[in-house]
């Protein structure tokens, strides 16, 4: 058997034993997920590399001509004595990585549960969840944003780990800037990017590059320079009279209720614009209905 055929066949022994966890490079990219996940996970990258190195020197042991009497070419075992070594090292990789949370099996394992940033880059808009997760380098889920919940479904404070309770805080600085009322509001990229930088917030550098991309693109349509810089200059007439006729039409048209303290209804007028093909984010919508509410008579009703 000649060297590369079998340096070939001990690459795919490993694979077979660890699967993905083999994978090259054997430096794995560690998530900005605080300080308590980047001490664990450089403690289970040594786990991972001792591993990796005694399989190595057990499979150096076997001479190149023998190596083919214990394993096929795809690395699957055929002797007792190849069972037997890739049965232990199995064992020990569960031993040593079965009970982990998902940011770290994530990251070890390359699982889908990383993000695919190819795939969110080409989205109009992120929901403040999908900010959290793809700021950090994984896929938005339920599962992930059920595990950082302060609180369970009766009101009762939980006891969240550090790594946890990180990405609580994380997602409460992220949804006190852009969605304080928990309205569904979806910030526009231009205004993520430069608020990311202001507050120096660690995000994963794949993510900053996607909403960049983004923000590039949102500041080549005019009406979303327009909506950041405020618009057309209207008279305090024409701007009064404006805002009447939008806050008119949200109550007849969408029974918005001025007073209520959240309500779907700026995304309802947001989703119609869009099946119109114009573009307005529901912080805008938002804000011209609040405008406009302040102009109703003090004796108004919705009745």
């Amino acid at each position: 058997m000649e060297r590369e055929e079998s340096n070939n066949r001990k690459m795919k022994i490993l694979v077979r034993i660890g699967g993905t966890l083999f994978l090259p490079p054997e430096e794995l990219n560690v998530l900005p997920m605080g300080p308590e996940y980047t001490a664990e996970m450089k403690r289970l990258q040594a786990i991972r590399s001792t591993i990796f190195g005694e399989i190595k020197r057990d499979l150096a042991e076997l001479p190149v001509e023998k190596l083919a009497h214990h394993f096929q070419p795809d690395g699957y075992p055929i002797s007792d004595e190849a069972k037997a070594l890739v049965a232990r090292f199995r064992g020990e990789i569960r031993n040593a990585f079965d009970r982990l949370k998902p940011w770290y099996t994530a990251t070890l394992f390359r699982t889908d549960q990383l993000a695919d940033f190819d795939h969110w880059g080409r989205s109009e808009f992120l929901s403040v969840d999908e900010i959290v997760w793809l700021s950090v380098g994984l896929e938005p889920s339920a599962d992930l944003a059920d595990r950082i919940k302060p609180y369970n479904k009766y009101g009762n404070s939980l006891e969240l780990g550090r790594v946890e309770t990180y990405m609580s805080r994380h997602k409460e600085i992220i949804r006190r800037k852009f969605d304080p009322y928990d309205f569904g509001d979806k910030p526009r990229y231009q205004g993520l990017h430069a608020w990311i930088k202001e507050v120096s917030l660690d995000v994963h550098p794949e993510f900053l590059r996607i909403i960049d991309k983004e923000r590039l693109v949102d500041a080549t349509r005019p009406e979303l320079r327009e909506e950041v810089t405020g618009g057309p200059d209207l008279d305090g007439r024409e701007k009064n009279s404006m805002l009447k006729l939008i806050v008119a039409m949200a109550i007849d048209g969408y029974r918005l209720d001025p007073s209520a303290r959240r309500s779907e209804i700026p995304n309802e007028i947001q989703g119609a614009a869009d099946r119109l093909g114009l573009e307005l984010s529901s912080n805008t919508i938002r804000k011209y209905l609040k405008q406009g509410a302040e102009l109703l008579p003090e004796d108004w009703s919705l009745e």
